[in-house]
């Protein structure tokens, strides 16, 4: 058997109930299936992407390795992914918890939402909210250095985050001068997990 193991520098949570998507990164890519009700493993061997089962799933209990089994390509392989950042420790106990107990897009969902980490620090939150195809509410943060930055388009501003948090279903940007809310428009349980996530 052939054995992998993975230890994440770079790490992502997307997430687009729309167009059925629902992905994460740890440098592994996996990817909800609605009709497993579970993440597979996306594997691009020859470019074009295969999805694989993910068998005998193990999580530690402090979350901190997962290991699993696939078998692509007529080939048994073993997973062992280490997780020294909090942000991958989060996304092992959202594949565990799906696994356990399923999942389902709902047409309430509305909003798209893309958190990329390199080495556990949040470098991209985009948020995006359509309602009838109309763009009604955007979020754009980034990392410079240190400092997470607020982007806002209308009228134009670049502002250092002084505080961000998740409450109730709300994304609240604060800096020196005003505190941007985006209102999440999705299941709870994904506000559980984005608050695990950025709090």
């Amino acid at each position: 058997m052939y054995v992998v193991r993975v230890e994440p520098e770079a790490s992502a949570f997307l997430y687009n109930a729309a167009a059925g998507d629902f992905i994460i990164k740890s440098e592994l890519k996996f990817v909800f299936r609605p009709d497993s009700h579970a993440f597979v493993l996306r594997q691009d061997p020859f470019g074009e992407p295969i999805y694989v089962a993910i068998n005998h799933l193990k999580v530690d209990p402090d979350y901190h390795q997962m290991r699993f089994e696939t078998v692509g390509m007529k080939q048994k392989t073993q997973y062992q992914l280490i997780a020294s950042q909090k942000c991958d420790q989060s996304f092992i106990r959202i594949i565990e918890a799906v696994g356990r107990e399923g999942f389902e897009f709902k047409d309430t969902d509305v909003d798209k939402i893309n958190i990329i980490f390199e080495k556990g620090k949040v470098v991209r939150i985009n948020c995006y909210k359509r309602i009838e195809f109309q763009l009604t509410d955007t979020l754009g943060i980034t990392r410079e250095g240190e400092n997470l930055i607020l982007a806002q388009q209308q009228p134009f501003s670049r502002k250092i985050i002084t505080r961000l948090e998740i409450k109730n279903n709300q994304i609240i940007c604060t800096t020196q001068e005003t505190t941007k809310v985006y209102e999440l428009n999705v299941q709870p349980r994904i506000i559980q997990w984005l608050a695990e996530l950025l709090n």
